[in-house]
């Protein structure tokens, strides 16, 4: 089984969350540059979702592959372990990026909306009309929220499917022990 470098991992995920202000609001004379996070380029943040789901994706199916031998189910349930705890810290961590991406969202969208309402003169009569002119200023924030929240569900399906396997495992060696006694 290859073994994923994890060495860089701190490094990419700080990376997730150095984004930039879209277009659409980088123009706005008084969007203040309200937080360090603005998107800067979303396709980086793709790959890396994607990179880092096909290498889990990768390791769970080798070790399920792997399961099938009975002479390497100690091996793989200590695999899996291992695993899951690293999977784990990496949910934990990316809960934290986007926690403070979700912080920061709230406040460019609060700013958009309330210079909106100020400097554009702009009569917005009810909730559903700012909800429209915030929605198409603020879509590309969306996209990247919606590919963070995928991608810590992926996470956390990943952990389950582990902790199937597990058990899986674990029921297998009881199988043997029984039948061993008798």
């Amino acid at each position: 089984m290859k073994k994923t470098d994890y060495s860089n991992i701190e490094l990419e995920q700080n990376n997730l969350i150095n984004i930039e202000l879209p277009d659409s609001l980088k123009n706005d004379k008084k969007v203040k540059k309200v937080s360090k996070v603005v998107i800067d380029d979303i396709d980086k943040k793709y790959e890396f979702c994607n990179k880092e789901r096909n290498e889990w994706s990768n390791i769970i199916n080798d070790m399920a592959v792997r399961l099938r031998d009975v002479n390497k189910l100690v091996d793989v349930q200590v695999d899996l372990f291992s695993n899951r705890q690293i999977l784990v810290e990496r949910r934990s961590g990316f809960i934290e990026i986007l926690n403070r991406y979700l912080k920061n969202v709230k406040e460019i969208k609060e700013t958009s909306l309330r210079d909106y309402k100020t400097e554009e003169n702009l009569l917005i009569k009810n909730a559903n009309e700012s909800k429209i002119l915030l929605d198409s200023k603020n879509k590309e924030i969306d996209e990247l929220l919606a590919l963070y929240e995928n991608h810590l569900d992926f996470l956390t399906k990943t952990i389950e499917t582990i902790d199937k396997m597990l058990f899986g495992v674990k029921n297998r060696i009881s199988l043997f022990e029984y039948l061993e006694r008798n």
